[in-house]
């Protein structure tokens, strides 16, 4: 086995251990259901803890099938999502109506992105369709000024804020198809003494991919972590397991990026 893959090894092994601890925060979480119901900042965050934890074993999975631009795809949602997390702790029911505005805001382009092209001659009901303006001016009445929320606006006063450089590399080399992402697929080669150019269906990874792209889920699977551990205030059964984990993703982290 190559040191690459030994350490690629090494990662997937404590991912899955973050992800039991993950199910050990589900199981210590009391929470008291209140007149907020789902507006609740605590709910919200254990909503966010659940979709990350399916996107990081997203990322496993690719990652042991060597999918490196999926895997950094999805590894880009949970940092999307550690992102939503930090906000909640730091401006809680504001950032819950914030959320709120942007899914109104959401909403409303939908219906209107409908009205531009359709009529009740072509849907055939034109109760619907007037149903559908009244609706989409009901949106524009009550939140006039709602906007959508980017994850750049939602970390840029966070402590996270530095962290958007690598969701940036992540949007830029693998979720968008950008030139840099379609290069990959670039192949260049000598046949027969001729310079031949194709296209890998599977690309390999470049340079340290291959252990960076699990390095940094595990930084953000663990950040979610340390976020909904903060916002159910500190839970004792968890602390210790957290801070244990906390510190073996250092070690783990430096010294493979020495290895490598």
């Amino acid at each position: 086995m190559s040191a690459a893959a030994h350490s690629k090894e090494q990662w997937l092994a404590f991912a899955d251990r973050l992800i039991a601890l993950a199910y050990s925060l589900f199981g210590e979480a009391k929470i008291e259901i209140t007149e907020k119901l789902f507006g609740e900042p605590k709910i919200l965050s254990l909503a966010l803890l659940c979709r990350t934890v399916g996107n990081f074993k997203g990322v496993i999975a690719c990652a042991r099938e060597n999918l490196v631009v999926e895997a950094r795809t999805l590894t880009r949602s949970c940092y999307e999502n550690l992102y939503c997390m930090a906000a909640l702790i730091e401006e809680g029911d504001d950032f819950v109506k914030a959320m709120h505005r942007a899914q109104m805001r959401s909403f409303r382009s939908q219906g209107e992105f409908l009205l531009e092209d359709i009529d009740s001659v072509h849907v055939g009901d034109a109760e619907f369709v007037e149903q559908l303006r009244v609706r989409v001016k009901e949106l524009k009445s009550r939140w006039p000024r709602a906007t959508f929320l980017t994850p750049k606006e939602v970390v840029k006063d966070s402590v996270l804020k530095r962290s958007y450089l690598i969701y940036s590399q992540l949007s830029g080399d693998a979720a968008h198809p950008s030139v840099l992402a379609l290069k990959r697929h670039l192949l260049q080669f000598v046949e027969n003494g001729e310079q031949v150019m194709g296209l890998d269906i599977s690309p390999p990874e470049r340079g340290t991919e291959v252990t960076e792209t699990p390095d940094l889920s595990c930084n953000a699977m663990l950040g979610a972590c340390v976020a909904a551990n903060q916002i159910l205030g500190h839970l004792p059964a968890i602390n210790n397991n957290l801070q244990q984990l906390f510190v073996e993703y250092a070690q783990l982290s430096g010294s493979l990026q020495k290895c490598a």
